[in-house]
């Protein structure tokens, strides 16, 4: 359990380090996607605009777009764009990128409708920093601007499909 709450931390100040841990660590797969869904729900609580009845459905929404987030990653990554580097499978992916949800559990504060606006723009970009750096590790690639690029395009269609929604 220290460990995990180590990594958690770590995990919020963006240390590469630990993404490159939980790559190789096949264990965390179970926490990553409790972290997943944990910030899935605190999206889902933070978005239903004081409306409990959306939660369920905005949680569900958020975890689903979540895992077509983390596999266009990984079809982004090591089928389109992969350097030569890059070896890596789905279940890395889904491991890393659930533990860069993590900053989204505090997006629960933003059911406070004061500091909504504020608290879902922050939690949003610190999960894109987070998923970029987790990106680039997972792809082990030696580019930033490539581990942006994925993230960002996959970003966008995982949008699209929560607005679809």
């Amino acid at each position: 359990m220290t460990r995990f709450i180590n990594q958690v931390i770590r995990v919020l100040q963006l240390d590469p380090l630990v993404y490159s841990e939980i790559d190789r660590d096949r264990s965390p797969l179970i926490q990553a996607l409790i972290l997943a869904g944990l910030s899935s729900i605190g999206s889902g609580v933070g978005n239903s605009a004081g409306y409990p009845g959306r939660i369920f459905y905005l949680s569900s929404a958020t975890f689903g777009a979540w895992t077509i987030w983390a596999i266009l990653i990984y079809v982004l990554g090591t089928k389109i764009f992969p350097e030569a580097e890059t070896k890596t499978d789905m279940l890395s992916i889904l491991r890393v990128t659930g533990f860069a949800a993590t900053p989204g559990l505090i997006k629960l504060l933003a059911y406070l409708p004061a500091f909504s606006g504020i608290i879902l723009f922050g939690a949003t970009i610190w999960i894109l920093g987070g998923t970029v750096v987790a990106t680039k590790q997972v792809l082990h690639y030696h580019s930033m601007p490539r581990a942006i690029g994925i993230t960002l395009l996959s970003w966008i269609c995982y949008q699209l499909i929560l607005f679809q929604l």
